[in-house]
């Protein structure tokens, strides 16, 4: 054992005197620091963004070119759209002012009567609702939230065509902020996150019964579910921002700590490169140079120096996604605070909440990337013993590593052949496939960890037939 641990710290020795391992290692680095710089930058661009729309004087100059526009066109019912624009620009109510939406659409049904009335319709008939309409314009202007919100509430309750359940759904956000006297002005996290709660209380109601639904339907209306569990949990237990699984697609809502730790995940195929690039040229050059019949001569087993030139990769694969992890965890806090870094990972089983530590569970989304990494890794360790081409050996693998997911896209997306879940780049994305986000229904992880483990040893007995016993020259 002493012997084996002497040569696998010399193949370290061997790999870290090589150039281009620095500079691979220095590219993986900036890597880390340059995906969080560039979320921090795009932060700073919606900030300005926000800042601008903001702006009570640009949302004036907005409000008069619009008056302007709307006297010159003059489209059936453009008083009232006057109107509005006066409104908000007597009251200071910006874009991005709680009340402006709210606003809006009270002057549209404000327009509908307008236009009922001009269309010889009797104006009797309509003065409760223009009544009601300007008591709710009153309390907006004066910026009363909570007889405004109250108002709401009871009308959700009066609404005799709402079931209990829809009552409450419909008026979740406002009975939330009543009770906690939360200002919807005050900008707070929570504010958003209850009239998100809200939204999803009334989609979970629309999807209807349990019995109408499929199978893969039912496991949407499950998902929605703990979703709501989770949001009312955080919002009860004042947890700001938590870990939570979430995919370049999704795009950024919220950019704080987790999401920017959670997201630089996809940055992993940048050490997948650095491994092929190593790991392709770890038996290769030894044949190219000649340095292999200096190897072979000294009283060690073949068996052995193949042994730990594989167990090199693997641990140098372990290492650089800790040293990434690390990294990424100090660039997301730098830039974004540390603020939350406590912050649990919510899941529900059986409708219970449970929880893990967050960096714990980011910590296990960098495990379950790096499989890729180590599949990759060990297929080009296993052409680059074949064939002893280090560049044969790093182009497969990179081509397989780039072009995995195209290839699953044609065969099981576009062409639908079922069998394509036996490939391996159906089945590398374990947190996909823990997720159910993968284009073949009825993946487990169990099936996923036997396809892998299948091509790992055939990757594995390749390389060990190409060093073992092929002529060393």
């Amino acid at each position: 054992m002493v012997r084996f641990m002497h040569l696998v710290k010399n193949e370290y020795i061997k790999t870290f005197r090589r150039v281009s391992t620095w500079i691979l290692i220095i590219l993986v680095a900036l890597a880390a620091v340059g995906f969080s710089a560039m979320v921090k930058i795009v932060q700073v661009i919606n900030d300005r963004s926000t800042v601008y729309y903001s702006d009570s004087q640009n949302f004036i100059e907005n409000m008069k070119d619009e008056i302007n526009y709307l006297k010159q066109e003059k489209a059936d019912g453009y008083e009232i759209d006057v109107e509005r624009c006066n409104f908000m620009i007597d009251h200071e109510i910006s874009y991005r002012d709680w009340r402006y939406a709210d606003i809006f659409n009270l002057f549209e049904q404000k327009k509908s009567l307008f236009l009922a009335k001009a269309a010889g319709e009797s104006a009797e008939q309509y003065a409760d609702e223009e009544k009601q309409i300007q008591n709710q314009l009153d309390m907006l202007g004066n910026n009363n939230w909570k007889a405004y919100y109250t108002l709401k509430v009871n009308t959700v309750k009066s609404n005799t065509a709402l079931s209990a359940e829809e009552k409450e759904a419909n008026a979740y956000a406002y009975r939330f902020m009543l009770d906690n006297d939360l200002s919807p002005a005050s900008g707070s996290w929570k504010v958003s996150l209850a009239n998100t709660v809200m939204q999803q209380k009334i989609e979970l109601l629309s999807m209807g019964a349990d019995q109408g639904l499929s199978g893969e339907q039912l496991q949407e209306k499950q998902a929605l579910k703990d979703e709501i569990l989770k949001e009312e949990y955080r919002l009860k237990n004042n947890l700001a921002s938590v870990p939570d699984n979430i995919s370049l697609s999704q795009g950024l809502n919220e950019i704080n700590f987790w999401n920017v730790l959670g997201l630089s995940t996809i940055m992993i195929n940048v050490i997948s490169l650095a491994i092929i690039i190593i790991a392709g040229a770890s038996i290769a050059n030894e044949f190219s140079s000649g340095t292999i019949k200096f190897l072979l001569i000294n009283p060690v087993k073949r068996s052995k120096i193949f042994l730990s030139k594989y167990v090199m990769i693997i641990t140098l694969s372990v290492l650089m996604i800790l040293g990434f992890y690390v990294v990424n965890v100090l660039c997301a806090g730098i830039l974004f605070g540390f603020g939350s870094a406590a912050a649990p990972y919510l899941y529900v089983v059986n409708g219970m909440i449970h929880q893990m530590p967050g960096l714990a569970f980011i910590m296990w989304k960098y495990l379950l990337g790096s499989v890729n990494l180590i599949v990759m890794g060990t297929l080009a360790f296993a052409i680059s013993s074949l064939l002893r081409n280090a560049a044969l050996a790093i182009g497969v693998s990179v081509f397989a590593l780039l072009g995995g997911n195209i290839i699953m896209s044609i065969l099981g997306g576009a062409l639908k052949f079922d069998w394509a879940r036996f490939l391996i780049f159906a089945n590398v994305d374990l947190n996909a496939v823990i997720e159910g986000n993968t284009m073949f229904q009825g993946m487990t992880v169990g099936f996923s960890l036997a396809v892998i483990a299948v091509h790992m040893v055939v990757f594995f007995l390749t390389a060990w037939d190409g060093f073992i016993h092929r002529e060393s020259i």
